[in-house]
């Protein structure tokens, strides 16, 4: 196994270090490392975390890579010549709580009715929902015993 050497430098100077299997390079202002594997320079981003939209929105020390928001479980992406970009959605867009279904749907949003207690997905080609699951009653240990006497 090769010796691990460290290095810190600017973003211009990382092409100007040579690969060599070991090098652990910390880019300044990036958030970002190198590490010098199988002969081959792997970049690693950073990952930020934030508890709120608002703490990201916030941040004084913004530099280009990926943060994650944990209220909203969103991933975005800050690139300094075109800012933010968001890399998922919400869960909230995936998953829709209600007491009634919207006249019509989303493709690939699940609709899990409270009131029914149906789960539903909406079918784009026929434009209907389709129950995809439903509320089941609970089994007592005494029950699955009964089936068996």
């Amino acid at each position: 196994m090769a010796a691990v050497t460290l290095y810190t430098t600017k973003p211009k100077f990382v092409s100007q270090i040579p690969v060599k299997n070991g090098n652990l390079i910390f880019v300044e202002d990036t958030g970002k490392i190198c590490f010098d594997f199988n002969d081959k320079r792997n970049e690693y981003n950073t990952l930020f975390t934030f508890k709120n939209e608002q703490a990201r929105q916030d941040y004084p020390a913004i530099v280009e890579g990926y943060y994650f928001v944990k209220g909203s479980g969103c991933l975005w992406y800050f690139d300094p010549s075109n800012g933010w970009r968001r890399i998922t959605k919400r869960p909230e867009d995936v998953v829709n709580f209600t007491d009634e279904l919207p006249k019509e749907g989303k493709k690939g949003t699940l609709y899990v009715n409270q009131v029914t207690q149906v789960v539903y997905s909406w079918d784009e080609n026929n434009k209907k929902y389709i129950a995809v699951s439903n509320f089941t009653k609970t089994i007592l240990e005494e029950d699955i015993d009964n089936l068996f006497k």
